[in-house]
């Protein structure tokens, strides 16, 4: 017996069979694109979903070569692990300065955690940031970092010199900076660091009770009404 229009029906069954295998193919793309941005994790979950917050681990101790602003003497640290190409740290960056802003009993600590895989400008940024303070002091690595994360245009790699000459830095003095071996084991150091204390991401953010001596993980780009409600848990 014939059946009636077969070439429909054979067309509908091989629409169905590419669907199938269309759609196993984006799930598998998708599965090995979270696979690749894995350690980044936290910034994927900072524009609005959430994720577990695991217990901190020991946050290294304030020491002479962070890099500190708001009130570096305030009972409530901010210690934020960020990377200078990372944009959920460009929007951290924006509350944690409104947060200061606000709160005088804030201190706020940088600390480097360059996400090389993914991020191929953060580490010369890095190192760019490091002998900029190095040399010019506290306020002017903070004043490079503002500028990295404000900046209207992009900032690539050969524009680093020129923004530390207009922040006063003698263009020979920072070119033997950077290649000074003691600035990279530096940016390392505070990466090993915040790896031992538990940041997997960018930006991974500690909130330190200097008198109590309690510490809270707040990971990702958070708003600054859940940052102060951290805040106002560990007073």
């Amino acid at each position: 017996m014939q059946i009636k229009n077969a070439p429909t029906v054979i067309l509908v069954i091989l629409l169905v069979v590419a669907s199938f295998f269309i759609g196993t193919l984006w799930m598998r793309v998708q599965q090995l694109e979270d696979n690749q941005t894995g350690t980044n994790a936290p910034n994927n979950l900072a524009a609005g979903g959430s994720q577990p917050t695991p217990p901190p681990g020991d946050v290294p101790e304030i020491n002479d070569g962070d890099w500190i602003t708001g009130n570096p003497d305030g009972n409530i640290l901010l210690i934020e692990y960020s990377d200078l190409e990372c944009p959920y740290c460009q929007q951290f960056h924006a509350t944690a300065n409104q947060l200061i802003e606000k709160d005088n009993d804030v201190g706020w600590v940088y600390r480097h955690f360059p996400l090389d895989t993914i991020h191929p400008s953060a580490r010369p940024r890095a190192i760019a940031s490091e002998c900029i303070g190095r040399i010019a002091g506290n306020d002017a690595f903070w004043a490079f970092v503002d500028r990295i994360f404000t900046s209207e245009t992009a900032v690539v790699d050969r524009d680093l010199v020129g923004i530390a000459a207009e922040l006063g830095v003698n263009a020979d003095d920072y070119n033997t900076c950077i290649v000074d071996e003691s600035v990279e084991e530096k940016v390392d150091s505070d990466m090993a660091g915040g790896q031992s204390a538990g940041v997997s991401g960018t930006p991974g953010n500690f909130l330190m009770n200097r008198e109590t001596g309690e510490v809270s993980y707040i990971p990702g780009a958070v708003p600054l009404a859940q940052l102060e409600q951290a805040i106002a848990d560990l007073r």
